[in-house]
């Protein structure tokens, strides 16, 4: 899910100043004041948002609040997720594996890397042997691009919000393989995260009746 709040100098401004990733906050709503805080999880960084009129509060509340709501379950979901991922890691069989090539976001320059994809997570590692990964894509947040024309063949994107990992196989036979597998982990995430979603929602809808009928 992408739950992006953007801001601008402007009504005409058409290039926002900066955006709050709602997805990756902790919302914290302080109501007096017409105020609304959002805290950054993992950063320092706090953004508070004032209001001139209490109408304009209540109409920002109504939208963020469900969203805060949304991303407290996906977290705890995703840390389940990610806690039986890692606990077993090193005995689960992967999905695939290979080397690839990797470019990251501030590095222009591809890596060779040997990836492991295993349940919903691709793991990179320096090389084969290697027990511990240089690093985790979590296919659970990430959209898949395989429109990449203009950077060379065999190429593929996994953007995750703004972050942007390019991968390019050396055949294009691995290259449609791990394009198929990776589709297919973002597809099955989804739809685990909406069942997950839905079930949360109706644990939440059902004790909010037990404590109505209780009343």
């Amino acid at each position: 899910q992408f739950w992006v709040l953007e801001y601008f100098t402007d009504e005409k401004s058409t290039q926002p100043q900066g955006s709050i990733n709602l997805a990756k906050s902790e919302l914290v709503f302080d109501e007096s004041g017409h105020s609304l805080a959002f805290r950054l999880a993992g950063h320092d960084r706090t953004f508070k948002i004032k209001t001139d009129q209490q109408k304009e509060t209540e109409s920002w509340l109504s939208l963020l609040k469900p969203i805060a709501y949304r991303v407290s379950a996906l977290k705890k979901i995703q840390l389940d997720s990610r806690s039986s991922i890692e606990a077993n890691k090193k005995e689960c069989k992967s999905d695939m594996e290979g080397w690839l090539l990797k470019r990251g976001g501030l590095n222009p320059s591809f890596k060779k890397r040997y990836f492991k994809l295993i349940g919903g997570f691709l793991y990179y590692f320096p090389d084969a042997k290697s027990v511990e990964p240089s690093g985790t894509i979590d296919l659970s947040e990430a959209e898949l691009n395989t429109d990449t024309e203009n950077m060379g063949k065999n190429t593929f994107q996994i953007v995750i919000y703004q972050r942007i990992y390019t991968i390019k196989a050396e055949k294009s036979v691995d290259f449609f393989r791990w394009v198929e597998l990776i589709f297919k982990r973002t597809q099955a995430e989804a739809e685990e995260q909406a069942r997950a979603l839905a079930a949360w929602a109706r644990n939440r809808r059902d004790r909010q009746d037990a404590r109505a009928n209780s009343c």
